[in-house]
């Protein structure tokens, strides 16, 4: 799953490419279905689904599914992502998902509680700047009880980047 910020920014396939192996299915949270009609996910090289609200244009949603996408309904407004892992789960199948999110898929999904763990990839160079995306936005911490804890599962090298695995611990549960 990617959000559509990504999407419009990246252009991602979303595909296995490199090792041999079935492409996982593409799930985009698209509130408006506003994706660029030649948006590489839009492709026919892998099973698509695109998160609208009730409130996306028709014409959008229409345009999407013209591409061969799956277009499904979660939420009023926004994209309700508690809604649309239960369609996944039940329509799907999907027990297990991997998020690329950028930084608001990322908080929302820890938000509603709907992410188990976490793995990081830390590169050998340092990249900042004002403007430079951070793991997870509009996450306002005031007390150090509302941080989300993480238990480190395991760690290791992957050529020259270290990649560390982290349970997420939710307070209260």
């Amino acid at each position: 799953m990617v959000g559509a910020n990504t999407i419009r920014i990246d252009n991602s396939f979303l595909t296995v490419r490199l090792v041999e192996g079935k492409s996982p299915l593409r799930v985009i949270p698209s509130a408006r279905a506003d994706i660029p009609p030649d948006a590489n996910v839009l492709g026919p090289d892998a099973r698509t689904v695109v998160a609208v609200s009730a409130a996306a244009p028709p014409e959008n949603v229409a345009r999407i599914r013209e591409s061969g996408v799956d277009v499904v309904v979660a939420g009023t407004d926004e994209v309700d992502l508690p809604e649309l892992m239960r369609i996944l789960k039940r329509d799907y199948g999907v027990d297990r998902m991997m998020i690329e999110g950028g930084p608001t898929l990322n908080w929302s999904m820890l938000n509603h509680r709907l992410v188990d763990e976490i793995r990081l990839i830390h590169l050998p160079f340092i990249v900042g700047g004002a403007d430079t995306p951070s793991l997870v936005g509009g996450m306002h911490i005031e007390t150090e009880d509302e941080m989300i804890r993480l238990s480190l599962k395991q760690c290791f090298m992957c050529g020259s980047n270290l990649v560390t695995e982290w349970n997420v611990l939710y307070r209260g549960s």
